[in-house]
């Protein structure tokens, strides 16, 4: 919601908003009234959701500015990526559960800043890649009916992602351990800390 905000704010002042968020579903009421609310102030706000999405797309005055794409096809796609801003001032968040109330309300889910350069550029490259309207995808319209681009489309975002992280180098991360030393195991087994 902070991040929405911040959006909105950037945006009142100098323009060139937006939003890009990929899930598999949105059902939270917070969330979407606070992306309707960012639509109204102008921001461009692209929601990527595979499955259920309870907000309509395309209304005047409502949300015009947001657009909700489904992407289906071979693979089950399970990320969750949010993007606030564009350009060199986009910020990029992971995170562990979908926006449904029972995540949001009663569950702890994670969602984490990534500041790694390289990383920001595959996350980027996936949004760009999905957002494309030359990818197949199925678009909600203002009546909440999706309507595929299939005649317009040129390839599906899939094979591009796929193929794109295919080429990636492996990277293989070698953390050295440390174990602890006898006495500190012993002195934990015979003296276990007092908690509260």
């Amino acid at each position: 919601i902070e991040a929405i905000d911040e959006e909105i704010a950037y945006h009142q002042i100098h323009g060139g908003g937006q939003i890009v968020c990929k899930f598999n579903s949105m059902n939270d009421m917070v969330v979407m009234n606070k992306l309707v609310e960012a639509s109204q102030v102008g921001v461009d706000v692209f929601l990527i959701i595979r499955g259920i999405a309870c907000l309509k797309t395309g209304i005047e005055g409502y949300s015009e500015k947001i657009t909700i794409k489904s992407i289906i096809g071979q693979y089950l796609e399970h990320s969750r990526i949010a993007r606030f801003g564009q350009g060199p001032r986009a910020r990029y968040w992971l995170g562990s559960g979908d926006l449904l109330n029972r995540n949001t309300q009663r569950r702890v889910e994670v969602f984490v800043e990534v500041k790694d350069k390289a990383s920001k550029e595959q996350l980027e490259f996936i949004l760009s890649t999905e957002m494309d309207p030359q990818a197949f995808g199925w678009y909600m319209d203002a009546s909440g009916e999706y309507r595929s681009n299939v005649k317009e489309a040129t390839y599906h975002s899939q094979n591009v992602i796929r193929d794109y992280f295919s080429a990636q180098k492996a990277v293989d991360i070698v953390l050295p351990v440390s174990k602890p030393s006898l006495l500190s195991r012993l002195r934990t087994f015979f003296l276990p800390s007092k908690t509260k």
